[in-house]
């Protein structure tokens, strides 16, 4: 949701599923990824925090996950689902 509408953020994953989105999305500097909630350090918040806020950054990431995720994905799958 975050991305659709351009907020950059970081993120801590919080299932396995979760690490390789995150990751991927990392890459792709769509978003900061934070790690496994059991390694998380109160310094690479703050490191996250610096680099979501930092206006050049945060307006190209926001760019980025516009381009990226347009918000169609339910009815797409619900289109798929249905044919």
């Amino acid at each position: 949701e975050l991305a659709c509408v351009g907020v950059p953020a970081a993120v801590v994953a919080i299932a396995d599923n979760q690490r390789p989105v995150a990751e991927h999305w990392a890459a792709e500097d769509l978003m900061v990824s934070l790690g496994w909630h059991a390694d998380v350090a109160p310094q690479s918040i703050l490191d996250a925090v610096d680099r979501i806020c930092e206006p050049v950054l945060a307006e190209a990431m926001a760019l980025r996950q516009r381009a990226t995720v347009d918000g169609l994905g339910a009815a797409r799958v619900a289109e798929a689902v249905m044919s």
